[in-house]
């Protein structure tokens, strides 16, 4: 890959800890950037250098982390055991380093993942203590955020509850994201009164939206489909996938004349796993069953690029049914 792992610490003179902080990715290689949907690490690393073991205490969380931009903090984040806490005592023996590490920043857990994409400027604080030797001060270091978002275009929520209900459906996106469009109006959730046979406020057939999301989509499995062959392999697919006639002619009438461009499409399935990590679906009562599927679509003149074959996981239309297409262009 031209570089090597950050695994080490260089040595700093004189009779100080010494410490690193840097971004690396979750296979431990540098980098400089973090990619949205893609999980990199921001590492903070103490080592003892000094040539004896040394006394440490902690007086508080193992480290902070804050996220700046133009000297503004904008994010902060904690590493370690909740604060307040007692003073812990522990050696760090000579030659060994401390490691801290933070998911980040588009991991779902972290408290930065709504940074926009651009610079920001990241530093640590310690709350180590040594009894006979300083901590060198921790280097200011500038990560980057990289947009590689995608368009989800123009997913179709249909519902059919067992009677005529007044729901409440909402949409989240863990790894940063917003809604563009939709019909009905979006503000917030949609709140609808739906019949059994799916119409939405006795005029709507399906709620519509589209999404601005990273891309932490599948690029490992799917098919390779020739242009005049697209009609019958979307039939034949999400009828395979437990979509009704009608949604699937919703999406044949929609998608297919769009279509058009290229010789051969590759299309990336990404079922209800892979959605529900970038778009959440709230509704206020419990489908009993739930279909969700969107497909990347790439267009290529080149038939020849190999993929396995994804399963098609099993579906059931009883009870409170819940079914979402949509698809992602490239």
């Amino acid at each position: 890959m031209g570089c090597e792992k950050d695994e080490s610490t260089q040595p700093v003179p004189g009779k100080t800890i010494s410490t690193s902080f840097s971004i690396t990715d979750t296979d431990g290689y540098p980098s400089t950037y973090f990619r949205p949907g893609t999980p990199s690490y921001l590492i903070f690393q103490m080592t003892n250098k000094t040539g004896i073991d040394q006394n440490y205490s902690w007086t508080g969380p193992g480290s902070e982390i804050y996220i700046s931009r133009n000297d503004t903090i904008i994010s902060r984040q904690y590493y370690g055991f909740a604060w307040p806490e007692i003073v812990r005592r522990d050696v760090l023996k000579a030659d060994s380093s401390l490691t801290n590490r933070w998911l980040g920043p588009f991991n779902p857990l972290s408290s930065v993942a709504a940074l926009m994409p651009g610079s920001y400027m990241a530093d640590v604080f310690i709350f180590a203590r040594f009894d006979n030797v300083e901590i060198e001060r921790p280097r200011r270091i500038q990560i980057t955020i990289i947009d590689t978002s995608v368009t989800v275009k123009k997913p179709n929520i249909y519902l059919y509850p067992q009677t005529t209900r007044n729901l409440s459906v909402a949409l989240e996106f863990p790894l940063g994201g917003s809604v563009l469009q939709s019909i009905p109006l979006y503000s917030g959730g949609w709140s609808v009164s739906v019949e059994p046979s799916g119409k939405i406020d006795r005029q709507y057939d399906y709620l519509f939206y589209e999404s601005k999301n990273p891309d932490a989509f599948q690029y490992t499995s799917g098919w390779i489909v020739s242009r005049n062959t697209l009609t019958s392999f979307f039939s034949n697919n999400l009828l395979l996938a437990g979509f009704s006639q009608r949604e699937k002619n919703d999406f044949i009438e929609y998608w297919i004349p769009r279509l058009v461009e290229y010789l051969y499409y590759i299309i990336y399935p990404q079922f209800a796993d892979e959605i529900g990590k970038i778009i959440h679906l709230k509704i206020s009562e419990q489908p009993d069953n739930m279909l969700r599927l969107f497909y990347v679509i790439q267009g290529t003149n080149d038939s020849g690029k190999m993929l396995p074959t994804p399963p098609i996981p099993q579906f059931e239309r009883n009870g409170f049914v819940v079914t979402e297409w949509g698809v992602i262009l490239k």
